[in-house]
């Protein structure tokens, strides 16, 4: 049946607003989350009503917390249903019980494995968009972490001093199968570090022949050092669009920020676990 032009941009549209609920229900319940050593924020600002980026993060058991950031190349509804698909992918993961002791859970553990199983399992010439992703392991018990990037922009550990430090390793973007491999980075916060996860369109911001860069991340990370997730999330996007003339960004806008606090514990078992 053919549709008229107003009709089918009727269509068009329910079918954007669809897509944005279904979206915005795999994003976590809260904007701002407090552990009793891990503090968390994240923010969303999509170029259209919806976004190819897509984030999420939850407990491997009671001690390790998995988060990732998603940015499928292009936008609208197409990038939005296929990010949608791989945070349902990775939410076994994350959030199957029932999965806990299989080798599939198990890898969940590597950023490395986890990059690797998305590779095989998204090829471009299949999908015909490709997507970039990093992915971390954080022990909230010690400090530890893993962390391991495909294509995406470096994360970025602010030390409670105001040093930072880029985490390099990783290896190409998701869809071109294995042409090379994955490597993950592994570190420690500290008490009252942070680690930021952020899609390039951060970085990318342009005004004129001007790129924010991560020249302009890093200085307004250094000046937010031992500050909140919250406030950092609130302050980078501030600087962003002081930097953009209040002018509409170009592409989606997305951050995911973990601080580490010193552990407590009570009677020996850990208090903090929410699912």
């Amino acid at each position: 049946m053919n549709l008229d032009p107003i009709t089918r941009q009727t269509q068009h549209q329910a079918d954007l607003q669809t897509a944005a609920l279904i979206q915005s229900s795999l994003l976590p319940p809260r904007a701002i989350e407090k552990f009793e050593d891990i503090s968390l924020a994240w923010t969303v600002l999509p170029l259209d009503q919806v976004s190819g980026d897509l984030l999420g993060y939850s407990w491997l058991d009671n001690n390790h917390l998995a988060a990732f950031l998603i940015d499928v190349c292009g936008h609208g509804l197409p990038a939005a249903v296929m990010a949608a698909a791989i945070a349902m992918r990775l939410a076994p993961h994350i959030e199957n019980d029932e999965a806990k002791s299989s080798g599939r859970q198990r890898a969940a553990f590597s950023p490395q494995l986890v990059l690797e199983a998305l590779d095989s399992e998204f090829p471009l010439e299949r999908f015909e968009r490709s997507f970039t992703i990093s992915y971390l392991v954080l022990n909230g018990k010690t400090g530890e972490f893993r962390c391991s990037r495909a294509g995406h922009p470096m994360p970025i550990i602010v030390r409670k001093g105001g040093q930072l430090e880029f985490l390099e390793a990783g290896g190409t973007i998701i869809g071109l199968g294995h042409v090379m491999p994955f490597d993950e980075s592994v570190g420690r916060l500290n008490a009252g570090d942070a680690i930021l996860l952020y899609s390039d369109g951060v970085t990318e911001c342009t005004q004129e022949s001007r790129l924010f860069g991560t020249e302009g991340l890093s200085r307004v990370l250094q000046q937010c050092s031992g500050m909140s997730p919250e406030v950092v999330c609130e302050r980078v996007l501030t600087a962003l669009r002081k930097f953009n003339g209040g002018a509409a960004m170009r592409d989606d806008v997305t951050m995911l920020m973990l601080a580490y606090d010193m552990p407590s514990l009570v009677h020996g078992e850990r208090t903090h676990r929410q699912s």
